[in-house]
């Protein structure tokens, strides 16, 4: 199970931060290694089933004690948002 404990990486490389219908937001404790991503990719397929776009990634600032983590936003194929940004 993911942990959802911000600034917590237990065993897990990476976690959910955030859920959004159709999508959500997942946080890589290290976004070039290969265990991070392959982590964040099962969060994200469970989610979506059929499929997801990603939208967004970059560093995100989580406080002044700590770096940077890496965030990936998607979009499940499914969404009705990921409808709405394809047709515009």
């Amino acid at each position: 199970m993911v942990s959802l404990v911000a600034g917590c990486w237990p065993y897990q490389w990476a976690r959910e931060v955030r859920r959004i219908p159709g999508g959500g937001e997942v946080a890589l404790q290290d976004e070039t290694s290969p265990a991070s991503q392959s982590v964040a990719r099962r969060i994200m397929a469970a989610r979506c089933p059929n499929g997801y776009t990603i939208v967004e990634e970059g560093d995100v600032v989580i406080s002044i004690h700590r770096n940077a983590e890496w965030h990936v936003r998607y979009l499940c194929n499914d969404s009705a948002a990921l409808r709405s940004a394809a047709t515009q």
